[in-house]
């Protein structure tokens, strides 16, 4: 690529291809225009390189909305992002309301979500030489990878990923400005580089996307951002976007730790994401797994969960053991086939979490709860009692005398031990939490109780 094809010079802007908008362009729409007689425009909140984001009011719902409209010169169509957007459904994703025109121009209806970019923050911390919060910076991370597995499920990558296009709003984590999004298993037909110069992975300023590759483009530039993030400055720093290309096609990719005190296996991760070949990379759904798992080993201070299931069915218990890595998957899990095997095994380490079939032959799964508890081996040990036969008076004493869930085995079985061990997770991370406060917490994580 030569000089005459690249972009602005600088690092931190978007750009669609190889021209940019002037400094400061008038409104696409002025206050108070009423566009389709039902959206009344109030003000911008947001403006870029490929258009303008309004507040609006929907004067037939009387609610707040968000309208996007590109600029006229820019190359994409609006209808390629509200299109790719309207089926996806999830808290990190905006959601689009309907696409209409005025004067010749195509507009979004958007959800209208308050918020800052996490850009605004991380420059603040940046400025004040303050280092970001390690859990609160992986949470953030976390559902940002959460929605971002969404947008790749619906078989569309979102082609700029970045801390600006990351909304901080109460209660919600938003990816927001898919403008240059690209459909999966399709050419994305730009003849220019196109993202922000910062975040662009190799295969981006090569020109070498290959389709159904361009979900991997995201997870390098998540990459980048994490490692932003964490560490309070990008990997790859320099004035001129060529320089910047360079170093995305040719520099070895920095390790976090050498930066930051992060455990080792964060830092490997957000280093696979940032991998020069695109195939060394970790699917979205896989780096979510991973995140998830280096969370719970933090928030627990490393020590994993460990869970026993005690089932005489082989596939059984191993449709357990999966459910349960499906919703920590920073756990252990062991499997043993016999009431005894259990006994020994409660005997020489008490798991923090059982999963105990009631049918098993010999020694019955009711049988082994109440010597395990008459014995006191289960003080703090969460038990699951399961069964593929309707509840009965047995199960009802088990959940009186301390079985913290019942789960009838069945095609639900996986869903409800994952989140049964999730749930489990969230209130042990939260327990680690307090313990590390002033005062220590002595209540063991609980599991609500489950009687389908």
């Amino acid at each position: 690529m030569g000089d005459q094809d690249l972009p602005s010079p600088r690092s931190d802007e978007s750009f669609p291809a190889a021209t940019e908008p002037p400094e400061k362009r008038e409104p696409i729409f002025a206050n108070g225009t009423l566009l389709q007689g039902v959206y009344e425009i109030r003000g911008v909140v947001g403006e870029g390189a490929m258009g303008q984001v309004f507040v609006a009011q929907d004067t037939l719902l009387e609610r707040r909305v968000a309208i996007k409209a590109h600029w006229p010169d820019t190359l994409l169509s609006i209808r390629h992002e509200a299109r790719a957007l309207a089926p996806i459904r999830h808290p990190s994703v905006v959601t689009v309301h309907a696409l209409g025109k005025h004067d010749g121009v195509e507009f979004t209806v958007m959800e209208y979500v308050a918020g800052s970019p996490w850009s605004h923050h991380l420059a603040r911390m940046r400025e004040a030489g303050e280092p970001a919060p390690a859990l609160e910076t992986l949470d953030i991370l976390e559902r940002v990878a959460d929605g971002l597995e969404a947008v790749h499920g619906a078989g569309i990558a979102h082609g700029d990923v970045k801390p600006a296009n990351v909304l901080l709003a109460p209660n919600r984590v938003m990816l927001t400005d898919l403008g240059l999004v690209r459909v999966e298993g399709r050419p994305h037909g730009l003849r220019a580089v196109a993202g922000t110069p910062t975040y662009l992975a190799p295969e981006v300023v090569s020109g070498e996307v290959a389709v159904g590759f361009a979900h991997l483009v995201d997870v390098y530039a998540f990459g980048v951002m994490a490692y932003e993030a964490l560490a309070g400055r990008p990997p790859y720093e320099a004035e001129h976007s060529v320089i910047l290309f360079s170093m995305h096609m040719e520099d070895p990719v920095p390790k976090l730790a050498d930066v930051v005190d992060v455990p080792v296996r964060l830092s490997e991760l957000v280093a696979s994401a940032m991998a020069k070949d695109p195939h060394d990379r970790p699917t979205m759904p896989s780096l979510l797994w991973q995140l998830r798992g280096v969370v719970e080993s933090m928030s627990a201070g490393d020590q994993p969960l460990d869970v026993l299931v005690v089932d005489d069915d082989a596939d059984i218990a191993r449709l357990v053991a999966v459910g349960v890595k499906e919703g920590c998957p920073a756990a252990t899990v062991e499997i043993v086939a016999s009431g005894a095997e259990a006994l020994e095994r409660v005997r020489r380490k008490e798991p923090a979490l059982m999963f105990m079939d009631l049918m098993m032959p010999r020694m019955t799964g009711f049988e082994l709860f109440t010597y395990l508890r008459g014995a006191g081996l289960v003080e703090h040990c969460s038990v699951v009692a399961m069964s593929a036969a309707t509840p009965t008076d047995d199960v009802s004493l088990l959940l009186d005398l301390g079985v913290a869930a019942f789960v009838q085995k069945g095609v639900n079985t996986r869903r409800e031990v994952r989140e049964i061990a999730r749930a489990y997770a969230a209130e042990r991370s939260a327990s680690a939490q307090v313990s590390r406060g002033p005062v220590a917490s002595s209540r063991r994580p609980s599991v609500k109780r489950n009687t389908l």
